[in-house]
């Protein structure tokens, strides 16, 4: 599977694109992908369709946060707003979340 972004570095230059996902080796994502038959697939909406994995060294808990996220800062509070993207949760509460979406829209085209 391919999966191309925005940016990227060539002959020593570097472009890079606001709002554009970057990835670590070996980093562990969720994406929630598009694409067309015949072409690459593309990360949807960019920073709302990659979700992190956070895994705690000391107790091996593993969290998700939503890379979009990180820009939902309330300014005056310093605080993130409620309801703007996942932060912090849980990683098998995610996956249970995603299952039960996932069944209702396979149950909702049937």
């Amino acid at each position: 599977m391919t999966v191309r972004m925005l940016g990227g570095r060539a002959d020593g230059i570097t472009s890079r694109v606001d709002g554009v996902p970057a990835f670590r080796a070996g980093e562990e994502v969720y994406l929630f992908l598009w694409g067309k038959p015949g072409e690459s697939y593309r990360v949807l909406g960019w920073s709302q369709g990659t979700f992190r994995i956070i895994r705690d060294a000391r107790t091996g808990v593993e969290k998700i946060s939503q890379e979009s996220s990180s820009t939902n800062l309330d300014q005056s509070t310093r605080q993130f707003r409620a309801g703007d993207g996942i932060r912090g949760m849980a990683l098998p509460m995610f996956q249970e979340k995603l299952r039960q979406a996932l069944s209702r829209g396979v149950a909702a085209e049937h």
